[in-house]
């Protein structure tokens, strides 16, 4: 499944901006981080998810948008690591993964009630072999 490679490569990128502090693997959720996690942490997002089909089906690609949000009690080390998660997907590929792509980059503010977090949200198109049911 494309989510555990996505949150591998994650976890890499949460590893090289912290190499000293930080668990990666308690730092990497889908969707939502748990209530009371401090920052520094990343999420992701499935937000949408487009197939490719040839005239007799499904051909077992896929490219479907993952949105990415790097939380951080700073601008400036919620923007480095974006940049770290950055570097680590955009052309990305592997034998599963044939090409991640950032579509787009953006400052945003929290959608928490804590004030004083940061996050810098990237948008990746990520496409990848996927099983049909053939």
């Amino acid at each position: 499944m494309i989510e555990a490679t996505l949150t591998r490569i994650l976890r890499e990128a949460f590893a090289a901006t912290y190499p000293a502090g930080g668990d990666p693997a308690k730092s990497v959720f889908p969707l939502v981080a748990p209530k009371g996690k401090t920052a520094p942490f990343i999420t992701y997002t499935r937000s949408s998810a487009s197939r490719l089909y040839d005239l007799e089906g499904a051909v077992g690609v896929a490219s479907p948008t993952f949105r990415v949000d790097a939380y951080a009690s700073g601008y400036l080390e919620a923007r480095k690591l974006a940049n770290s998660i950055r570097i680590k997907l955009d052309g990305y590929d592997d034998a599963e993964v044939h090409n991640v792509e950032l579509v787009q980059e953006r400052d945003l503010s929290d959608l928490t009630s804590s004030p004083d977090l940061f996050r810098i949200q990237l948008e990746f198109r990520i496409t990848h072999n996927e099983e049909t049911g053939d």
